[in-house]
């Protein structure tokens, strides 16, 4: 079945925070520790991935907005791009 997934992407600081943003919206996600690089400068990251089969771009955008500001960061990145998806479950 088709999806969407997105993929926010976004300075590990108030870590917390951030999963509560995503987790209020969202009943599942996935959290990626990475290494990122913003205007030459290293600093640690984080690549937050969802899968919907149905949600609005502005959702999302909703999202890292409220990231941005919580966090108090300069930028907060998103990706969208359609996937085919299956879920097992019992």
């Amino acid at each position: 079945m088709k999806a969407w997934r997105y993929r926010i992407y976004c300075e590990d600081v108030e870590r917390a925070r951030i999963e509560r943003i995503v987790g209020n919206v969202f009943e599942a996600f996935t959290i990626i520790e990475a290494k990122g690089f913003w205007r030459g400068k290293s600093e640690h990251s984080l690549v937050i991935e969802i899968i919907e089969r149905c949600r609005s771009h502005s959702i999302i955008a909703g999202v890292c907005n409220t990231i941005q500001t919580v966090c108090k960061q300069e930028a907060v990145l998103y990706t969208a791009e359609t996937v085919n998806m299956n879920m097992i479950t019992f």
